[in-house]
């Protein structure tokens, strides 16, 4: 059984296709779009069931489904059960249901998920993907942003990120897990472990049973560095303050137009005559604690006009008046593409009165982007400056799927 090349839009009460097939079968969905349907059963828009069979899932974008119901179905977009499951270069926005809030896999023998996001997904028990299999799992270039898993009482909920829920190891690289949300806690990995085969960036890995390689960026200093969440004024993120502002702004990604492909929300700067607008954060001190020697990492990229700049900068300062502040510092210039930066800070002493990490833009002109602010302890021995374009990611605004 083959659907492709086709669009799905705001079915009710049966989502858009449930299929059961004998065993061993083979089901392929191509380049088609599912949006706007809904469902009481199984998932929000597609449900399939091929024991020992394979699924492929390949070029589909499943946007603002829904599953209604306490746990009468498993996921907002998309529930597979077969032997063998393949999703790749596909993208799931916006998708609501109680268990998985984006898509539900479930393989006997082995699962993988590559080149694929899931963004701004909801759901009261695992907020993104979940991926379950007693054989192998493997994740490659997937984007795993802005979830939510939270509970009606507020103190269950979990995975608000990713949940390969299983005995045996899962297997992730070149992946980006960023600013999720769980009311409980926001696990990798539930009943298993998540082992990293490089090239990782993780915001948060506590409370997760992640096993870390030397070339990944984890467990940011800094909160919501990547701008997702804004309780209060949609225009200034949380946990960032504000400074001299004159149109610059965090902006989010609508419909209509995209700021930015790597995650939601990005900081948007506005040049102009006397322009020194700044965003500022203190690490919790409270919360971390340092030693002299160590050594942090300071990353960022930004991305906009040819005539802009914007620097980062990260600042400590000793209880001891004898020791001179360290400082780490970052330029990123205009630029088509996205350019990243990233720079060491080692400290002279573990008795901090302050760590501080700013984000500056004083152009005449021109607009800058910037996202993805991270501070980290680092995983690796200290290394210099490098900087370089980042590889464009799949933007939904282009997505296949979807012509």
């Amino acid at each position: 059984m083959s659907v492709e090349g086709s669009a799905f839009l705001d079915n009710t009460m049966g989502g858009a296709i449930q299929v059961s097939v004998l065993p061993f079968a083979s089901i392929l969905i191509r380049d088609s779009s599912f949006i706007g349907n809904q469902s009481v059963v199984y998932a929000g828009a597609v449900s399939i069931t091929a024991h020992a069979g394979s699924v492929t899932i390949d070029g589909v974008q499943g946007t603002q489904n829904v599953l209604y119901g306490t746990y009468t179905g498993l996921a907002g977009a998309m529930d597979v059960f077969a032997g063998r499951v393949s999703v790749s270069d596909s993208y799931f926005d916006g998708n609501e249901a109680d268990y998985c809030g984006a898509f539900h896999v479930s393989a006997s023998y082995s699962a993988t998920v590559a080149r694929t996001e899931a963004k701004d997904n909801r759901a009261k028990v695992y907020g993104g993907m979940c991926v379950l299999s007693p054989g192998s799992i493997y994740l490659t270039e997937v984007t795993v942003v802005g979830n939510r898993a939270e509970s009606d009482d507020g103190l269950s909920g979990s995975a608000g990120r990713l949940a390969p829920k299983s005995e045996q190891v899962a297997s992730v690289q070149d992946s980006l897990i960023e600013q999720n949300y769980a009311a409980h806690v926001g696990c990798l990995s539930v009943g298993g472990s998540l082992i990293s085969l490089g090239g990782n960036a993780i915001s948060d890995t506590s409370g997760c049973n992640y096993v870390a390689h030397p070339t990944d960026r984890i467990d940011n200093l800094l909160d919501n560095g990547g701008f997702e969440f804004a309780a209060g004024d949609p225009a200034v993120p949380d946990a960032w303050t504000p400074v001299n502002l004159t149109g610059d702004k965090r902006k989010c990604n609508t419909s209509a137009k995209t700021f930015t492909d790597y995650g939601r929300c990005a900081l948007v700067f506005k040049g102009g005559p006397g322009e020194s607008a700044q965003f500022t954060q203190d690490v919790d001190l409270l919360t971390h604690t340092f030693s002299a020697g160590e050594v942090l990492e300071l990353y960022a990229m930004g991305w906009g006009g040819p005539a802009g700049s914007v620097v980062v900068q990260a600042k400590a300062t000793y209880a001891d008046p004898l020791l001179a502040a360290t400082k780490a510092k970052l330029v990123l210039q205009g630029s088509a593409v996205a350019v990243e930066d990233v720079n060491a800070l080692a400290l002279t002493d573990g008795d901090l009165t302050q760590l501080t990490v700013k984000v500056k833009h004083k152009s005449p002109s021109g607009k800058m982007m910037v996202d993805r602010v991270y501070l980290t302890r680092s995983l690796a021995a200290p290394r210099g400056l490098e900087s370089g374009p980042l590889p464009p990611p799949a933007a939904p605004d282009g997505f296949r799927g979807g012509n």
